[in-house]
């Protein structure tokens, strides 16, 4: 083999060694690709997966976030309110840092001679709880309350130990009553809660003062009484507004709950507490000694908010433990307790599923309930009632600093806690309800189901959850338990709803009530025309004003709950009433206040008689002043002891104004106020309130002269006739030539004795 043809075969091999190595390459760069590809997919499925955990994470947050603003059902609203609430609830250890001074002051308060364990509150709050919710949670329980995040932000602040009574009012009034108020009115507003209700169109929690408490403190000198502890009130279909009970707050570090489960004890409190001398020596005496007094002390100031404003049901709480009172209509010297401490009654772990009756919030709603169908006690029970009570006249803080803190802080024996029964009763709707979520799982792996139309337990009918209300078929049979009468759902309401029931008469024209100041002719323009005149040919009235003003004043002092009605209308230093006089129907206006302001409706009385010439013009028409035997109580703190009687003025002009042109009401304002002024008097707080317009005379009317200057009256000089002396003073001694006349031998008697 030639040269040329070994080069060739050469050249070929290097070409094979080429190519070989090009498809080397080109099998190397296809791993490669392929490498390449199986990473990118591996990291396409890496970012797949990503997306995927992260949609998941979206979407569980996005269910989250759903959850936390959805509105809740009334169950998950009652045990949400519970756990951020009341779970959380802390009072403060550390001494330092409370506040001292005693939990109440019982000096001269009306105290219960008996304390009784409320046996048959359990099933009492259960029956109308059991009512509620069943109005609330119907065809399966739609969200109507707060959603949870609204609850958790708030539940946040409640974090901070409590250190006094003004931390535990802040506390309460949002953990509990603010929370109460949602479910009444998610209540009020079905229609199928009318009977629970029981007409209520509304309920508050407030803690005020009353205006005229307010005054107090300008008119004795005396520094202004602190403000009163919040009161539950509700408003009735026609807007009046009564109270419902009553709701006091002991700071918990004073009043600890070892002290209430040793104290709350049947006792007789005037022989074991009130009049109690010697002191026990031994420790364990002397801690259920202090144990006694204390939580007498506190059921003491409750007790007496109950007896003045007529109340069946009171409160009061610690925040940790709560405890609720009853009087029963017929024996108002015995108080009936209940203790709870929601944080401790509320088990986690109850095999029977959450206790739902048993938080801060379904106890007090269920006592709302209760209290709704009680009756307001009349004035005369109220009289009655403090017959029979005793007061207790003691120191009681300067006590309560006697008392060492290592004592203060040491257990009673028999102070530890008892867990309530649970269930109260086992055909509770809750219960029931619970059931039947668990067997409707179960039926969807094939169990039984449980039909909700196959018993009248989860019916949603309200009735059979509801308190007995006694009629008069079964009242006899019944046997009376320990706190029973005739309080219940579907009760008729008596007191201050009787009250309002009593057909009213209308006011006295002022043309009738000058006719009758001056024993002049009746007039027929007065709706109580017909009843003024008991003998057939009356002309001119038969009785004189003096004779009405002190039959009015006897009438008063007889029966406060008859003829006398309050109007629901008051400013700084009085409230009004009408009252009718019963012999001869005379119907007008009575403005009442409290001994510390007497003197300003004196005052006023005073005013009047120098305003006596424009009284029906320019003023209404001043009757008298009279002092009352025994107090009216009238709201929370507020008893009515004396009152000033006029005539009826009028509509407000703050509150509207009348059908006429406003430069003819500018110039009849202008026109009284002239009038007031030529007479010496400097009104003193003239604005819109205290003016009147007057339908029947066309005018407006100033009142309200409690503040009034009186200027003093220049004499002329020289004699003249009675026609050249003032108005006033014409009038003055005619007015008093009337009274001569109808009363000749008591003139110089300004009260004289009722018979």
């Amino acid at each position: 083999m030639d040269e040329s043809e070994v080069e060739k075969l050469r050249a070929a091999l290097r070409a094979a060694e080429r190519r070989a190595d090009t498809a080397e390459q080109r099998a190397d760069s296809a791993e490669q690709r392929v490498d390449t590809a199986e990473q990118r997919a591996d990291t396409e499925r890496q970012r797949a997966d990503t997306e995927r955990q992260r949609a998941n994470t979206e979407r569980q947050r996005a269910d989250t976030a759903e959850q936390q603003i959805a509105k809740t059902s009334f169950p998950q609203f009652i045990q949400l309110c519970h756990e951020q609430f009341t779970v959380p609830l802390r009072v403060e250890s550390n001494l330092a840092l409370t506040t001292i001074g005693s939990i109440t002051k019982p000096q001269a308060k009306k105290h219960p001679t008996n304390l009784r364990p409320w046996e048959d509150f359990p099933h009492m709050h259960q029956r109308v709880f059991d009512a509620a919710y069943n109005v609330l949670c119907k065809d399966g329980g739609r969200p109507l309350f707060p959603p949870r995040i609204a609850l958790e932000v708030f539940g946040n602040l409640c974090g901070h130990p409590l250190t006094s009574e003004k931390d535990l009012e802040s506390y309460d009034r949002f953990a509990v009553g603010m929370q109460v108020q949602e479910v009444l009115r998610q209540l009020l507003s079905s229609g199928d809660a009318q009977h629970l209700v029981n007409g209520c169109a509304g309920v508050e929690f407030s803690n005020y003062l009353n205006a005229l408490q307010q005054g107090q403190a300008g008119a004795s000198g005396r520094p202004r009484p602190s403000a009163i502890d919040p009161a539950c009130v509700f408003r009735d279909s026609d807007g009046k507004r009564s109270l419902l009970l009553v709701r006091e707050y002991k700071a918990a570090h004073k009043l600890s709950p070892e002290h209430l489960r040793a104290g709350l004890r049947p006792m007789d409190v005037r022989d074991e507490v009130v009049q109690r001398t010697t002191i026990p020596n031994d420790p364990a005496g002397k801690i259920q000694y202090h144990a006694d007094r204390l939580v007498a002390a506190a059921v003491t100031q409750t007790f007496e908010y109950m007896i003045d404003n007529g109340l069946e049901y009171g409160s009061f709480t610690t925040g940790v433990a709560e405890v609720y009172l009853r009087v029963l209509e017929d024996d108002p010297a015995t108080v009936y307790y209940y203790l709870t401490e929601p944080q401790l009654d509320v088990v986690p772990t109850d095999p029977n599923g959450f206790r739902y009756p048993f938080t801060a919030v379904s106890r007090l709603l269920g006592f709302c309930l209760m209290a709704m169908h009680s009756p307001v006690r009349s004035q005369s029970w109220r009289q009655s009632a403090l017959k029979k009570l005793h007061l207790w006249v003691e120191d009681f803080e300067e006590i309560l600093r006697q008392i060492p803190d290592d004592e203060r802080h040491q257990s009673p024996h028999g102070s530890e806690y008892s867990s309530p029964q649970y269930p109260v009763d086992p055909r509770s709707p809750s219960l029931l309800r619970k059931r039947k979520l668990i067997l409707e799982r179960d039926d969807e792996h094939g169990a039984a189901s449980f039909r909700s139309d196959s018993s009248s337990e989860d019916s949603g009918d309200t009735t059979s959850a509801m308190p007995e209300t006694p009629t008069r078929g079964t009242t006899a049979k019944r046997k009376r338990t320990s706190t029973d009468n005739s309080s219940g759902l579907g009760a008729t309401l008596s007191g201050a709803s009787r009250q309002q029931q009593q057909q009213t008469r209308p006011y006295c024209t002022m043309k009738c009530l000058v006719g009758l100041r001056l024993r002049r002719s009746l007039d027929p323009a007065c709706p109580n025309y017909a009843q003024h005149r008991l003998l057939p040919n009356t002309v001119v009235h038969e009785i004189g004003l003096n004779d009405l003003v002190d039959r009015v004043r006897c009438q008063l002092n007889a029966d406060m709950d008859h003829n006398c009605d309050p109007l629901g209308i008051q400013g700084a230093r009085g409230v009004l009433f009408r009252v009718t006089e019963v012999s001869h129907g005379y119907t007008f206006v009575a403005k009442g206040t409290i001994d510390e302001l007497r003197q300003h409706l004196r005052h006023e009385g005073q005013v009047y008689q120098r305003l006596l010439p424009i009284q029906g013009s320019a003023t209404p028409v001043y009757l008298g002043n009279i002092d009352l035997d025994h107090p009216y109580f009238y709201d929370v703190g507020v008893k009515i002891v004396h009152m000033v009687l006029m005539s009826w003025g009028g509509f407000s002009l703050y509150e509207r104004s009348p059908a006429i042109d406003g430069s003819l009401l500018e110039r009849e304002k202008q026109r009284s106020m002239r009038e007031v002024s030529q007479l010496l008097v400097v009104h003193g707080d003239l604005r819109l309130p205290n003016m009147l317009w007057n339908d029947e005379a066309q005018r407006v009317l100033l009142i309200d002269f409690e503040r009034a200057h009186l200027q003093p009256q220049k004499r002329k000089k020289g004699h003249h006739s009675d026609s050249e002396i003032s108005p006033l003073r014409g009038l003055e001694r005619q007015r008093r030539r009337d009274f001569a006349a109808d009363h000749p031998l008591r003139l110089m008697q300004s009260t004289p004795p009722c018979t």
